[in-house]
């Protein structure tokens, strides 16, 4: 959106330089760039970012174990900002889902389920070999810098990129960015551009026709024509893919301990939309899948608290500098908070 030198400023004359939040929701405008077209926009801009910002106080007030920070979103209603979720359940991850769901979660069937595609030592996935307390796959270089998909809901092409870089990284010991966009652009059975996408066809495309590099084929937060090229392609094959069996820490702990998992996850709620700090740990954040992020480690606490990490993609001003750290649920529990361990996905290079 854009709007004039002119029209911006008739909206200027219109703040109160009284009221704390006409002030706070002007400097937002300045530090996210923001332009609005007319001031009836402006207005409900304006109504949108005091809502979710008295939200945002609420929560802060009540809640000690994590804390929400206002971000680029809070102009945005909730119907606008669901519109950029883009993670599609889709027949391939339905068909795969309903499959685990069949699966007994036990080691063995863990092994089953990756044996025919890792190339990394099955017996890392045996429950005779203990798991660290703790793991971060940023402490080993194996995860790249945090990037911002934009009003565009295209998670499920950055969560691609990213599971297949960290795997690539562990194997030859080198961080090459992979192209978002290319998938984008070119993954078009069962995606829809900027309007949502499937996790098991964009690996399925990135395995029959590799990927560019990001630098090769860059970002743009928007839809264009496909610009593959055979000939230019770094990676042009990885050896496979599969689902890991779902709501099973124990089994998604010893997948993501061979490297960073491509994972669904809940985003809806505004726990989530908002998060800014600490362990997010609200029931709240449902377990609708409608979001794509990487998952890169796991942690405990001193209090015995247990934690996954994950990358997502909404820029350094979301999260912990773009990452988020989301409570463990029980073993016992049938789904994990934000929905983490209905759909999990490990490759291997």
């Amino acid at each position: 959106m854009s709007t004039s030198s002119f029209e911006q400023s008739l909206f200027l004359k219109q703040i109160d330089k009284t009221d704390e939040l006409d002030v706070e929701f002007l400097s937002f405008v300045s530090v996210h760039k923001k332009a609005y077209n007319s001031d009836s926009e402006y207005k409900r801009r304006s109504k949108n970012y005091k809502n979710n910002r008295n939200f945002v106080a609420q929560h802060n007030k009540n809640n000690t174990q994590f804390q929400l920070h206002m971000n680029n979103f809070a102009d945005l209603d909730d119907q606008e900002y669901n519109m950029l979720l883009g993670l599609k359940m889709n027949t391939l991850s339905s068909n795969a889902q309903e499959q685990n769901e069949d699966v007994n979660n036990s080691d063995q069937n863990f092994h089953q389920v990756t044996q025919a595609t890792s190339s990394i030592d099955q017996n890392q996935t045996s429950s005779s070999i203990p798991l660290p307390v703790n793991l971060d796959w940023r402490d080993f270089g194996a995860v790249s810098k945090i990037k911002d998909q934009g009003y565009c809901g295209s998670c499920y092409a950055f969560a691609t990129a990213a599971a297949i870089e960290g795997m690539a990284y562990l194997k030859t010991g080198k961080m090459v960015e992979l192209s978002m966009q290319q998938i984008v652009d070119c993954a078009a059975d069962g995606n829809l551009g900027c309007y949502g996408g499937d996790l098991f066809s964009s690996f399925s495309y990135a395995l029959d026709h590799g990927l560019h590099t990001l630098k090769g084929y860059p970002y743009y937060g928007y839809q264009i024509d496909c610009l593959y090229n055979k000939s230019s392609l770094h990676l042009t094959k990885f050896k496979g893919y599969e689902p890991i069996a779902s709501n099973n820490n124990t089994l998604l702990k010893r997948a993501v301990a061979m490297g960073p998992v491509a994972i669904g996850i809940s985003a809806s709620s505004r726990q989530f939309r908002f998060y800014g700090s600490g362990i997010l740990s609200s029931p709240k954040c449902g377990q609708v899948l409608d979001h794509a992020v990487l998952l890169i480690g796991y942690g405990q606490k001193k209090n015995g608290i247990q934690f996954w990490i994950i990358k997502n993609s909404w820029g350094k001003r979301w999260g912990e500098k773009g990452f988020a750290r989301i409570l463990m649920s029980n073993e016992q529990d049938n789904s994990g908070t934000c929905g983490i361990g209905i759909l999990s996905i490990l490759i291997t290079i």
